[in-house]
């Protein structure tokens, strides 16, 4: 029996709930009255600023990847829609809570809504390889013990995660791959024969946009580059502000990890998710979880 939006949104609030709960009453209380007075000021800020000036890359590559569409906006007016979706995310499921006002607030739910799923499509896995890069490649160079048993059961699923990351994108890349799944996709439209298979080659139509577009996809994915670092940046200030005086790369792993987890539709916002996450990985090297879940409620 199928779930009803309804009931998933409530199970996403649940979930939610359960974790805000759980980590709300494990923690210390007099502990977290103790870490919030000790919050270094000045690097709170900076990651803050960092926060704010994080818009325009991702402006920037959503401007790149409009370019052979028929949807164009200003810089300034992709910035303003950034926020907005931002603003609105944090009442909807996590990942999928921006996709979709921003997906309102580009087509105006009338113009260029498919070509805007395959953008969406792409930014997603974009970022998602970002992060599975940062993750990845610091835990297969890190020999901490402490994390011994994490890193041995993470490493293959994200090494698998790339691969099929690598896989979406030798279709644009690769026009005798294209060609190939597009001839795949029409013999599932022929064979199938209902409306759901018809769509999905469409929006696999729209991808062709970008076959002889090569370029706008580097340069998206420089941008893309570009966010992860600032947002790496961000996470930096805010481990120092905190106190955490962990390696650079720990960090990096670490708080790509949880960007990871929460880019799930699991729960509202990554409210939970994100605190929950952070408390268990310090819990790793030894650090209080009220240290994690403060963390995660200043990021």
């Amino acid at each position: 029996m199928a779930i009803s939006v309804k009931s998933k949104f409530a199970l996403k609030i649940g979930i939610t709930l359960l974790l805000l709960g759980y980590v709300g009453f494990s923690a210390d209380r007099a502990r977290l009255k103790t870490t919030i007075y000790s919050i270094k000021f000045i690097p709170f800020i900076g990651s803050y600023i960092i926060l704010l000036l994080c818009s325009f890359p991702l402006a920037l590559r959503l401007r790149t990847l409009l370019k052979p569409t028929v949807l164009q906006f200003s810089l300034k007016r992709l910035i303003q829609i950034q926020f907005i979706s931002q603003f609105y995310s944090l009442m909807l499921p996590a990942g999928v809570g921006m996709a979709v006002v921003r997906w309102y607030k580009i087509t105006e739910n009338k113009v260029g809504r498919r070509v805007f799923i395959v953008i969406t499509l792409i930014e997603r896995v974009m970022l998602t390889l970002s992060l599975l890069l940062c993750t990845g490649i610091p835990l297969f160079f890190i020999r901490d013990e402490s994390i011994r048993s994490l890193r041995s059961s993470a490493l293959p699923v994200i090494f698998i995660l790339i691969f099929f990351c690598f896989i979406f994108f030798s279709i644009f890349l690769n026009r005798f791959v294209y060609n190939r799944f597009s001839k795949a996709m029409q013999w599932m439209q022929s064979f199938f024969n209902f409306g759901l298979a018809g769509k999905i080659t469409g929006i696999y139509e729209d991808c062709g946009l970008y076959i002889d577009n090569r370029s706008l996809l580097i340069k998206a994915f420089f941008f893309n580059l570009l966010y992860t670092g600032m947002m790496f940046a961000r996470f930096y200030l805010v481990f120092f502000a905190l106190g955490l005086a962990l390696h650079p790369l720990t960090i990096l792993w670490m708080s790509m990890l949880v960007l990871l987890v929460i880019s799930l539709p699991l729960s509202i916002g990554g409210i939970g998710v994100r605190e929950t996450g952070f408390a268990w990985l310090l819990v790793l090297y030894g650090v209080e979880p009220e240290k994690g879940m403060i963390l995660g409620g200043m990021i």
